[in-house]
Parts: structure tokens; C-alpha cells; sequence
């Protein structure tokens, strides 16, 4: 039997571990999405909309901008 190399068993092992330790307990991480993680996507889809203007008209701004709303 031809014995592998130690690069590819040292990248095997990496790959392993790295599966391992974020498949191992994964039922038991509470999923949940806040409304702000929603936020970036809901800004770009109306850049997109808005011929890559943000929501006050300025054309390929540097920073978007958000509005505050009070609670």
C-alpha cells in the first residue's frame, strides 16, 4: 500500500478538525436573526433598485447613511 505524503495527511487533519468543531454541537446552537443583520441586505437590494443611488439620492455614496426611528 503506497503511503501518502505528509502534506496532504497534515491537510486531511486540518480539514477534519476544522469540520469537526463546527458540526459538533451545531443542533444545539440556538438559531435566531435579529433585524439588524436584515438591514445590509434590505440597504443593497434598494441600492440596486435605486440605479446605485442610496436612499437620499447621492450616487455611489461613500457611507450609507441610516435613519433613526424612535422607539
Amino acid at each position: 500500500m503506497k503511503r501518502l505524503p505528509l502534506d496532504t495527511v497534515l491537510g486531511l487533519l486540518a480539514l477534519l478538525t476544522f469540520a469537526a468543531t463546527r458540526l459538533i454541537g451545531l443542533a444545539q446552537y440556538p438559531i435566531y436573526f435579529f433585524t439588524d443583520e436584515a438591514a445590509n441586505t434590505v440597504l443593497a437590494a434598494e441600492f440596486l433598485d435605486n440605479g446605485f443611488r442610496d436612499q437620499f439620492g447621492q450616487l455611489f455614496p461613500r457611507t450609507f447613511r441610516t435613519v433613526r426611528r424612535s422607539a
